[in-house]
């Protein structure tokens, strides 16, 4: 007789195979091996990831050499309804290397008011250094800093209409200048503009005066508005590499994490300051993101992520590692680009110097930090979020190779699925959605020429389609269809010991015979097992289509539990996965399974 063991909640993400014997640890209790294209819900469940839609083809903007190096996505939110991706990106098509910026929005980017259909593209004059630059929003005005020139205000005068000058100073700092290097960093505490770290003094920080962002003067006799110079001396000379404002202004250099602020419950001014050092770890140079009353940043390497938060036990920030149940993640890769997805999960989106994308739903309040892994056909370049219509969107620059030649698009990842419809699913990437008059060719797919392309068609599964001249003949008229590149979605949970009369089950020749799944809003997926080296060896499809499905027409959703049998197999040790690779949703709640144990 078998024996039952039931996996009812995955917030525990994927985590590293060094945690296989951790049988007792909650965090192996509610993680999984394996989370490929899935998504951690704070609830419990896990769900398929949505689609990266297709909006532009940078390609032709960048010329063949601007690709050497990585675009960069910066959000402007000027209000509720004006909020921006801002891509960055160098620019090789004439005899000079050039800074531009294009402006993504809702579904496309802004067009030219002197052309309609194209791009509005800003070009900027001057030397920049896109891997460098820093940014920080005020109001309308993107401040830019970077080590090789004067402070940049980028200022939005309308949808399509931006301007960029270098700020002009009523009082600039005696110690900013070509030689010596101007700020590498900026932002605002207490109604002054921050500015931080120069290549002749990388631990100082300079505040304006209070109220007046761009005077830096010092009056005679010095009040407390007056601007204010502060260096942490930490007995090295470690460069700042982010900054981040909460009740103090919190820094982190190459070795250790500081906060500034005025002294007891006094504003900060020259007679009331007081640095303090927390930590230890070091950053990376990427800006840190703050999660309500957290700071999340980058340890040097760009290997792990970090929670800064202040302890009141203790009165001061501790620092925690929330990648050390999953370092496998980062090990042998950095992450290079990140940010914040509020809305729906609470998740942090990181890019991979390999271009992959590692993701983190993180809810502190609720105890949830779970890490899961996504991987696209072709490499994610940068990852930025802006507020939308019905949560956060999520914009990429990702790398792929079409017909043999290397391009850069800009992508959008569909919205969460909360649909009754199957006609709202988005699960293909690269895609584009065709909604219209009945027809069985579908044009507009010229950035996956000569590729193979899956489809979704009037809620149902055609089979696979090569581009030809931009389009696709398809089997029967449609009135939508999702076409676009298909990706692979694993869940391999980790399975719980089971303690027999006499001893473990662990190392006993064992069989899981039967699984109950327990899904929601979901069709047509695929189960099966991985042998000791990772292998999958056994997959068979659970159907959800009757005879009374017609066929070309959609299949409904099911929600409540699947029961199937499992393949055959004996191992030392059980291993269970679910798998869609089908353009269609797929949410599991909970797992039960039965196993049997021999010897």
């Amino acid at each position: 007789m078998g024996t039952h063991r039931l996996k009812r909640n995955f917030t525990g993400g994927e985590l590293s195979d060094i945690l296989l014997g951790q049988i007792e640890n909650d965090r192996y209790k509610y993680g999984c091996r394996r989370l490929k294209n899935m998504i951690v819900r704070p609830q419990g469940p896990v769900s398929r990831r949505e689609g990266f839609q297709f909006i532009y083809d940078l390609t032709s903007l960048i010329g063949t050499y601007g690709m050497a190096v990585k675009p960069r996505i910066i959000p402007f939110e000027y209000d509720k309804d004006n909020a921006y991706s801002l891509v960055f990106f160098y620019s090789t098509n004439t005899s000079v290397t050039t800074t531009r910026v294009v402006f993504a929005t809702g579904t496309g980017l802004v067009e030219d008011p002197t052309s309609p259909g194209d791009p509005y593209i800003y070009e900027f004059t001057g030397t920049f250094e896109l891997e460098k630059m820093v940014c920080k929003q005020s109001a309308d005005i993107l401040f830019i800093v970077q080590p090789n020139r004067v402070p940049i205000e980028f200022k939005r005068l309308d949808h399509d209409e931006w301007s960029a000058n270098e700020i002009s100073f009523t009082s600039m700092p005696s110690d900013w200048n070509a030689t010596d290097g101007y700020p590498q960093f900026v932002d605002f505490y207490e109604q002054r503009m921050v500015f931080a770290s120069t290549l002749e003094r990388p631990q100082t920080v300079w505040f304006s005066k209070s109220g007046d962002f761009f005077n830096f003067g010092v009056s005679s006799p010095i009040v407390a508005s007056d601007a204010v110079t502060l260096t942490m001396d930490s007995g090295t000379q470690n460069k700042i590499r982010w900054t981040n404002t909460t009740k103090q202004l919190l820094l982190g250099t190459l070795g250790d994490e500081w906060s500034i602020a005025g002294s007891g419950y006094e504003p900060l001014s020259f007679s009331s300051n007081r640095t303090s050092r927390h930590t230890n770890v070091g950053s990376e140079k990427i800006n840190a993101l703050m999660i309500n009353n957290v700071t999340l940043f980058i340890e040097k390497h760009g290997r792990r992520v970090n929670q800064f938060v202040f302890d009141f036990n203790s009165d001061t920030y501790d620092t925690v590692d929330l990648s050390v149940l999953a370092p496998h993640m980062t090990d042998n890769n950095s992450i290079i680009s990140w940010a914040y997805q509020q809305s729906p999960y609470g998740i942090v989106w990181c890019i991979r110097d390999d271009g992959a994308m590692i993701a983190l739903t993180f809810k502190r309040e609720h105890k949830v930090a779970g890490w899961h892994f996504h991987e696209t056909d072709g490499k994610f370049l940068t990852v930025g979020c802006t507020p939308g219509s019905r949560e956060d969107d999520i914009w990429v620059v990702v790398e792929r190779t079409i017909d043999d030649n290397v391009v850069w698009y800009i992508e959008k990842k569909a919205p969460e699925y909360k649909s009754d419809s199957i006609l709202d699913a988005y699960f293909l990437d690269s895609h584009i959605v065709y909604d219209g008059a009945s027809a069985t060719t579908i044009t507009g797919l010229e950035h996956l020429e000569g590729e193979t392309v899956s489809i979704l068609a009037n809620g149902g599964v055609m089979a696979d389609r090569v581009v030809e001249l931009g389009a696709i003949t398809l089997d029967y008229a449609v009135e939508k269809a999702v076409i676009g590149f298909k990706y692979e979605s694993i869940l391999e949970p980790t399975l719980l010991d089971i303690n027999m009369i006499d001893g473990t089950r662990i190392g006993r020749v064992q069989r899981i015979t039967k699984v109950d799944a327990y899904i929601y809003k979901s069709i047509l997926f695929e189960y099966g097992r991985y042998d000791d080296s990772g292998n999958t060896i056994v997959t068979e499809e659970l159907p959800f289509m009757y005879p009374s499905n017609i066929t070309g027409q959609q299949i409904p959703l099911f929600t409540g539990n699947k029961e199937f049998d499992f393949p055959e197999g004996y191992d030392p040790e059980t291993r269970l996965l679910v798998r869609q690779i089908k353009p269609l949703p797929l949410t599991v709640i909970m797992l039960t399974d039965t196993v049997e144990t021999y010897g």
